[in-house]
């Protein structure tokens, strides 16, 4: 979130990582443990 200029919370999360997850274009560092403190996300090339 931090990269793209806007807070990290949860309604940033829901509108802008969560269809970026679900349509492929990132993934996360950590699925087996999705609300990890540690998560992070990885952009994928298509």
């Amino acid at each position: 979130m931090d990269h793209i200029g806007y807070y990290n919370n949860s309604k940033n999360m829901t509108t802008y990582v969560r269809p970026l997850l679900e349509m492929g274009y990132l993934e996360m560092t950590e699925p087996d443990k999705p609300k990890s403190k540690n998560q992070k996300y990885r952009k994928l090339r298509k």
